[in-house]
């Protein structure tokens, strides 16, 4: 009886409200990380200077690749959620 009467029990006096999505934040932080990423991969190639890339360089020049599409890919699904959110 108590448990019902501060909300506990299966008869919820509250009902939580439900927070939005903060995506400009979201996508904010994508942006400093792809920013990072491309920062360091242009770096890299700076440093080649049209040399061939071998060896733990060309390892870390391809994770570096692979990190900015999945940058440019997070970044595109999180505009289309916003703007699908925005829509309804």
């Amino acid at each position: 009886m108590l448990e019902q009467g501060l909300g506990y029990g299966g008869n919820s006096l509250k009902i939580p409200e439900q927070c939005k999505r903060d995506y400009e934040a979201e996508i904010k932080r994508e942006r400093v990380g792809l920013g990072k990423v491309v920062t360091l991969k242009d770096a890299i190639l700076g440093y080649a200077e049209g040399r061939p890339v071998q060896g733990k360089l060309a390892e870390l020049l391809g994770e570096l690749v692979s990190l900015e599409i999945m940058h440019n890919k997070q970044i595109d699904q999180l505009i289309q959620a916003q703007e699908k959110e925005n829509a309804e």
